[in-house]
């Protein structure tokens, strides 16, 4: 395939200082972006979107007489000459990006900032200061949906098992390329039928521009000659966000998610719920319950802290700086894929921050005095540095890959359920007791991660399973306390220049050789296999050393 990708960007931004008075300083700046949509020159881009999903394919119909409503092509869609357009419902945009709304042309960013010292001294300062920040959606977010929709690309790859016939000869399986038809073929009597299950990416009808509020306030109090203690707020709103790939295995929103139906409220005439009929239970017949996944700005998350910072600037051969953070962070970019898809998307902790985090970092040159001769080139020249970080775990999730087969879900779907509590459980019976070494489970033969007494089986839903209820992030894993060091040893040795040096450096990593490990991670945070529990990787290596000499000239 060829394509042509392009797309627009402008901006302008103003700024400028005002001196308010001798002692406040005001920062005003407005900031204005227009940030295209990704467009293909030559028309190769293809979409869904759900509101065109109104032609319910009629039962008994096969794929040959199926339909086609739902896709958009864009307006420099190129259709082939035979069918002539409309091919079979397919409606065709007035634009070329295939979105239903245009880019923004309103993203103005205003940003403003001070810095004020209240009293006569220069040792007391309070600075502060927000803006609005716009971001692009990057291509890879945006275009994987029309990149890979009909007519022109049919996705064919596979791993695994489903890889069993490929040879050099043959690498991919037969596939025909173009449209495939929407079809279904509903049996109210037996409560059973068949569809086409056609699984595909969109990109969201309604794509709106990422937009980040940030804001901050700090004062800088210098206490004592060459020590200063700073003490911050910094904090974040993020709205119109993609979701965090580094969280989750897919990017889209399930929006088909099969649907619970009674006698009283019959779904496309399905009374009953079995696992067998939850393609015949999907608001978008013809679509498999994990096959419509909408990329969506639909990300959203916010972040406070306190921040504190002891910093001493260099004097007496010691340069230190100490700083301490305590944060909360939630998010719902990283649970788009978990439970209920019908739901607006869940807050959790964010499983990428760390609540509590202390670091300090230092550098000494250590007081041997200064002496001539061969006394000096031993005594002179020694220093000692490093870096202490101690922080707490991440949050985590617990997850049973058995629930959710009652909406189309399950075992090997992208959609997880989180775990069910046992009677009478609930997050604070999850930790299991003692320190993080008699709790890694496996072959140390200690008890786990987790309590797995806390947790039962998901709800029984016809001959299906529902989803958990234990909820997101309810625990963090093990911390993390890490001791790096460096001892260095610089010796004046003239040579090639008078002033040249010999530097001998040796460096300890994890220098106590203190174990630390990462949290459990895939199967060992599903209560549904064997592994649950389990650690198995440490966070960092073991004690590392390593010297190092240079010559400086």
């Amino acid at each position: 395939m060829i394509h042509g990708f392009r797309v627009p960007a402008a901006s302008a931004f103003v700024q400028d200082d005002f001196k308010v008075r001798s002692n406040l300083t005001l920062n005003l700046g407005l900031r204005w972006e227009y940030d295209g949509l990704f467009y293909d020159k030559y028309g190769e881009n293809t979409d869904i979107w759900p509101s065109l999903i109104n032609t319910v394919p009629v039962p008994g119909t096969t794929p040959a007489t199926g339909t086609l409503a739902g896709y958009v092509v864009p307006s420099n869609y190129n259709f082939p000459a035979n069918p002539a357009p409309p091919v079979g419902g397919v409606f065709q945009n007035n634009k070329k990006i295939v979105t239903q709304n245009s880019p923004s042309i309103a993203n103005f960013a205003p940003r403003v900032g001070f810095a004020w010292k209240p009293l006569a001294s220069d040792r007391f300062v309070v600075r502060g200061g927000a803006g609005y920040f716009y971001d692009r959606v990057g291509q890879n977010i945006f275009n994987k949906g029309p990149q890979q929709n009909s007519p022109y690309a049919v996705p064919i790859y596979q791993t695994s098992a489903a890889n069993y016939f490929s040879t050099l000869a043959q690498p991919y399986a037969p596939t025909a390329l173009g449209w495939t038809p929407r079809w279904v073929n509903i049996n109210t009597a037996t409560q059973t039928g068949t569809s086409s299950n056609i699984s595909t990416i969109l990109a969201s009808p309604v794509y709106l521009t990422p937009l980040t509020y940030e804001w901050s306030l700090n004062v800088q109090y210098e206490f004592a000659p060459t020590w200063v203690l700073e003490l911050g707020y910094v904090g974040s709103r993020s709205i119109h966000q993609v979701p965090d790939p580094s969280f989750i295995q897919q990017l889209e929103r399930q929006i088909n998610q099969a649907q619970l139906a009674s006698p009283t409220n019959p779904i496309n005439g399905i009374t009953t719920n079995t696992v067998a009929n939850a393609s015949l239970r999907v608001p978008y017949l013809g679509f498999s319950p994990s096959g419509l996944g909408d990329d969506q700005t639909i990300g959203d998350s916010k972040y406070n802290s306190l921040q504190a910072t002891v910093r001493k600037q260099f004097s007496h051969g010691l340069q230190l700086q100490a700083s301490y953070t305590y944060s909360r962070s939630f998010t719902t970019t990283a649970f788009v894929e978990v439970n209920d898809q019908t739901k607006p998307e869940p807050y959790g902790l964010n499983p990428a921050y760390r609540p509590q985090r202390f670091a300090i970092n230092y550098s000494y040159d250590l007081p041997f005095g200064h002496h001539d001769a061969l006394l000096g080139k031993i005594a002179n020249g020694w220093n000692v540095a490093g870096v202490t970080v101690v922080q707490d775990g991440l949050p985590l999730t617990i997850e049973d890959t058995r629930g959710g087969s009652i909406y189309g879900f399950g075992p090997g779907a992208t959609i997880a359920s989180t775990a069910e509590f046992a009677a009478g459980m609930g997050p604070a019976n999850v930790a299991t007791p003692g320190g993080v070494e008699a709790r890694l489970g496996g072959a140390t033969g200690g008890l786990g991660y987790f309590n797995k007494a806390a947790f039962g089986v998901t709800p029984v839903i016809g001959n299906g399973t529902g989803y958990g209820n234990s909820g997101y992030s309810i625990l963090l894993g093990p911390g993390q306390f890490n001791f790096d060091a460096a001892l260095q040893k610089t010796t004046k040795v003239g040579g090639i220049h008078e002033d040249a040096t010999l530097v001998f450096r040796s460096e300890f990593f994890n220098a106590f050789n203190h174990p630390q490990f990462s949290s459990p991670t895939g199967s060992q945070l599903d209560v549904s296999k064997s592994t649950f529990g389990q650690i198995t990787l440490a966070s960092v290596n073991p004690r590392l050393i390593q010297f190092a000499l240079k010559y400086v000239f």
